[in-house]
């Protein structure tokens, strides 16, 4: 047994895979990649055969290794070695086109014939057709493993694995009616509230309601404090159920912004309306909810952000919650009883036992009719009959010494097994047991010790897992170390990185935890797993640790905090640690305190980290510089430049969008024009789609700005088309407002009303208060010009009420509009005197512009000549100045017309 997990065990099984490629049959009973576990999905459950789920895994390698290669797959041999040498040609042998090759070379032989050259099996062939000395040719077939690894990673999502309801292995007594209650309550949309004492069989009947739901779409999440208590956890465990089965929304917003809730408003506002985008009415189930029980002055933070969290659910679809207290508001909640004495006779006669009415009556006495109590005694019968068990019993029905005498009574194949489940918070991989230790899982499963799931899975009950391994006699101290590190193997083969970490700390491998998952932490981070590995290394104390592990773990909970929006947390992270054992993370940290300092508004603090970062990098860049001369020839044929071009590229478009911002808020449109076509012309060489379309965004702002309709439009629609390829729902929204601006610029305020409203529902339901203030303020100025003025009233006060810096001057704009289509001069040019002061104020020239404007007009209105002739004069170098000739043009005439 390996007793130090690390990344590259995972990536061994994609060797071991690739090695019997053509062999289905070992594939499917030998590799951890081929199990229901991993897999999930991807297997056929028509065929589970070995043979089966090994053909599975050969598909999802070739599709692994066909998302390495990027786009179209090339048609022909010939077609497929000219874009590899056009990719060594500009990267040498580090492109994702020349990985394909060498994994088609070696293992899967789609483009070359079996029997000729270069073969599989003749690696100087291949060696020679490449062009590669032996020691670089297997340097590089390792890369291209790792690549096709991480491609895998990406098409299976091992770490999405959702929970399952266990599978029942016995027909369920005595619940048939209340089973068939509960369903019609939830058929008909309703929250159902099951509860009763430990024991009872809430969780099995709860499990039988979910096999019998009308489709598949059940989403089961038992609450274990500690382990998966996190909010974020449930919103992205949520997020990959409604994907899984046809609404994406969330899923692709948690894409988008790799892996975080950056908004946990927004995230309940997808997650709402993937619940009723979803095509067949899912059913949503909560599992030992017990630990959110608290009265209400002893609540926590986070159990009131659970209990508003599920409430919120209530009216979106059936809930199911499961606990031995009702802790949340339902439409209906029921009490779970023991079983009467006939269900007791069912349950004995089902196990081949047939008591006597008075042995019966004696057990069931004794139990009291919990349905634990009667299987653990039904377990010890064995061969016994009930008086002998009864004989055998304690006084009192104390459940743990009853398991204790089963414990005992249990053999030592079973009890080993027990052992290495109870360390497994969640379940465990079924595949990683040998085939006798596969039977006596089924044993412990038929005797309602552990339970498997439909997804490769199996545990222990909570309450058995809580008696094996808070007992160190059942469980001793090192025993459960060796345990831990065996389970963080098999976390660590299946790529569950958060999983092995949390078993190496348990085991009291701490160095290696931070080790193992420093290394995978942006992919961690990606799927979800950054709260729960937050609860891990918060644990460690830096000052155990060696030098480089210390700065390991102060980066990663640095990151950690600033992933859940707490950088002052984060800061005291990062002041730990000398910063001495390398460069790199010397800056990496600097980087990522310089943007703390500035997240927490010290800015001073945050330009002299940045200052210094910049005279670490200066003195590395000239060593590079050095060493580039000295090792010239090298960097010429590895092409590692190219790296270098890239993040100068980078460094470019950052600053030509800084710039280009600058020059926009200041109303030098185009000079911006010219900073910001500099910034895509940048993207566009560094084929960064995200990028790209933020500098499509830009553009589409700034010709609106300068009246360039056409123009605007035109790099509005390139950018929504990314956005929608990125998957990035909030951000369309945000160009759904923007849009809303341009055509109310255009006069077409039908489809500002139309485009605008679905937005701001958006923006309400995601409590996005800056973004639906704005999109508020267009409809407003929309609903003014189609004379609705008291939905435009309605719109604007809702701004007002808002009190959002921005778009506040905007919707005294429009009142001050309104009142003067009333008739009520006066009031409007209070309202549009308070619109251009904050404008003003806020630096807005175009909004300021329009609105003196206005105020022109309305002094002209009511026989002010003077104060009009002021405003227009006002509002014509406002203009002049933005270099928006039309409207120069049409204030001049409006001026003319008083003059």
């Amino acid at each position: 047994m390996s007793t130090t997990p690390t990344v590259e065990q995972y990536y061994e099984q994609i060797r071991l895979a690739l090695n019997s490629f053509d062999d289905p049959d070992w594939l499917g009973s030998q590799s951890p990649l081929a199990a229901p576990y991993f897999l999930g999905d991807w297997i056929d459950p028509t065929d589970l055969s070995a043979a089966g789920r090994g053909e599975a895994l050969r598909q999802a390698l070739r599709q692994a290794a066909d998302h390495i290669w990027g786009d179209s797959l090339p048609t022909s041999r010939d077609e497929l070695e000219e874009a590899v040498a056009a990719e060594r040609r500009d990267v040498g042998n580090k492109g994702q086109r020349y990985a394909f090759l060498l994994l088609e070379l070696r293992y899967f032989r789609r483009y070359f014939r079996p029997l000729l050259p270069p073969k599989a099996s003749q690696e100087a062939d291949i060696r020679d057709y490449l062009g590669v000395g032996r020691g670089p040719y297997f340097n590089h077939l390792k890369t291209a493993r790792q690549m096709l690894g991480d491609a895998l990673l990406t098409l299976t999502r091992p770490m999405l694995r959702l929970e399952r309801p266990f599978q029942l292995r016995h027909k369920l007594i005595g619940r048939s009616d209340l089973k068939q209650q509960i369903m019609e309550n939830l058929a008909t949309g309703q929250a159902v509230a099951l509860s009763g004492p430990s024991g009872v069989g809430k969780t099995s009947l709860a499990a039988s309601v979910a096999h019998s739901w009308g489709n598949t779409a059940v989403f089961w999440y038992t609450l274990r404090p500690t382990i998966n208590d996190q909010i974020d956890s449930l919103l992205f465990a949520l997020g990959t159920f409604c994907h899984q089965h046809g609404a994406s929304n969330l899923w692709r917003q948690l894409i988008a912004d790799g892996g975080q809730i950056s908004n946990r408003s927004l995230a309940l506002g997808h997650l709402q309306a993937d619940l009723h985008d979803l095509p067949h009415t899912p059913l949503l189930c909560f599992d030992e909810l017990d630990s959110l029980q608290r009265l209400p002055e002893e609540m926590t933070i986070l159990q009131k952000e659970w209990i508003e969290l599920l409430g919120g659910l209530h009216q979106h679809c059936p809930l199911l919650f499961v606990g031995q207290q009702r802790v949340l508001p339902a439409d209906h909640a029921y009490q779970l009883t023991s079983l009467h004495l006939n269900e007791t006779e069912t349950l004995l006669l089902n196990a081949g036992k047939q008591p006597q009415k008075p042995e019966l009556q004696a057990l069931q006495k004794y139990t009291g009719g919990n349905p634990r109590l009667l299987q653990l005694c039904r377990s010890l019968m064995n061969g016994a009959t009930v008086t002998e068990l009864m004989d055998e019993l304690p006084a009192q029905p104390i459940l743990h010494v009853i398991f204790e005498r089963l414990w005992q009574k249990l053999p030592t194949g079973q009890r080993q097994v027990a052992q290495q489940l109870a360390v497994f918070a969640n379940p465990a991989p079924t595949d990683g047991w040998s085939s006798n230790e596969q039977a006596a899982l089924n044993q412990l499963a038929d005797q309602h010790i552990a339970f498997l799931d439909a997804a490769g899975g199996v545990a222990l009950l909570p309450l058995y897992r809580d008696l094996i391994y808070g007992d160190r006699q059942r469980l001793p101290a090192e025993l459960a170390d060796n345990c831990h590190l065996q389970a963080a193997v098999w976390r660590a083969e299946r790529a569950e990185f958060t999983a092995a970490a949390h078993h190496l700390i348990a085991a009291g491998e701490e160095e290696t935890a931070v080790t193992l998952w420093f290394s995978e932490r942006q992919r961690e981070i990606r799927r979800g797993q950054g709260p729960q590995a937050l609860q891990l290394f918060a644990q460690l104390s830096q000052r155990r640790l060696a030098a480089e592990a210390g700065e390991k773990l102060a980066l990663i909970r640095a990151e950690l905090y600033d992933l859940l929006g707490q950088p002052a947390a984060g800061l005291r992270e990062l002041d730990g640690p000398a910063w001495q054992t390398s460069a790199e993370r010397q800056i990496e940290a600097s980087r990522l305190k310089g943007k703390l300092q500035f997240e927490t508004g010290a800015l001073d603090e945050a330009l002299s980290t940045y200052e210094q970062s910049f005279l670490l990098v200066s003195r590395l860049l000239r060593e590079q510089a050095h060493l580039s001369h000295l090792r010239g020839k090298v960097f010429l044929r590895e092409r590692t430049l190219n790296e270098a071009w890239q993040a100068g590229l980078q460094a470019q478009f950052h600053a030509q969008r800084l710039l280009a911002g600058v020059l926009d808020e200041k109303g030098d449109f185009e000079t911006a024009v010219t900073h910001y076509l500099a910034g895509k012309a940048t993207a566009e060489q560094l084929n960064d789609p995200a990028s790209l379309a933020r500098i499509q965004y830009d553009l589409a702002l700034v010709h609106a700005r300068q009246g360039k309709h056409e123009a605007a439009l035109e790099y509005a629609q390139a950018a929504s088309h990314t956005y929608r390829q990125l998957g990035d729902r909030f951000s369309q929204e945000k160009l759904n407002n923007f849009l809303t601006a341009i055509y109310l610029n255009m006069k077409a305020f039908d489809k500002v009303v139309a485009i605008g409203e679905p937005a701001l529902r958006f923006f309400e339901r995601a409590k996005l208060d800056y973004w639906a203030s704005m999109t508020a303020a267009n409809i407003a100025e929309a609903q003014y010009e189609l004379q609705n003025y008291d939905l435009a009233e309605q719109r604007a006060r809702q701004v007002l009420a808002l009190e959002e810096a921005h778009s506040y001057p905007y919707a005294l704009y429009t009142m001050g509009l309104i009142m003067r289509a009333r008739g009520k001069l006066a009031d409007a040019a209070v309202w549009l005197g308070q619109s251009q002061k904050v404008a003003q104020q806020n630096q807005d020239t175009y909004l300021e512009a329009y609105t003196w404007r206005a105020l022109g007009e309305t002094h002209a209105a009511n026989q002010q000549t003077e104060a009009a002739q002021h405003a227009y004069h006002q509002a014509i170098s406002l203009f002049t100045e933005m270099g928006i000739e039309e409207e120069v043009a049409k204030t001049q005439a409006l001026l003319a017309e008083i003059s």
